[in-house]
């Protein structure tokens, strides 16, 4: 959160208070561990790479968990990938 292009920017203490707040109000869910990396191939094998890898992996532990929806921070990049990969709307 601190290194988000917003103006002003988001101090430490305000971010930890943002986490804290969002961890009371939405669930903490993971991947195991060959989850992740069966995720990360599967991903590469549809030619998506870079950053895009961060939202693939959070749709994969969404769709995982059951999840409905999936709050990002960047909306085009979770649809770019959700569209390949899930069908979760974002």
């Amino acid at each position: 959160m601190t290194r988000l292009p917003v103006k002003p920017a988001i101090l430490r203490d305000q971010a930890q208070l943002y986490i804290r707040q969002m961890r009371e109000r939405f669930g903490v869910f993971a991947l195991e561990g060959e989850e992740y990396f069966e995720t990360v191939e599967r991903l590469a094998e549809r030619g998506i790479a870079r950053s895009y890898r961060f939202d693939g992996v959070i749709t994969s532990a969404a769709a995982k968990w059951g999840a409905d929806t999936v709050y990002p921070w960047d909306v085009d990049d979770l649809e770019l990938v959700t569209q390949k990969e899930t069908g979760i709307s974002g």
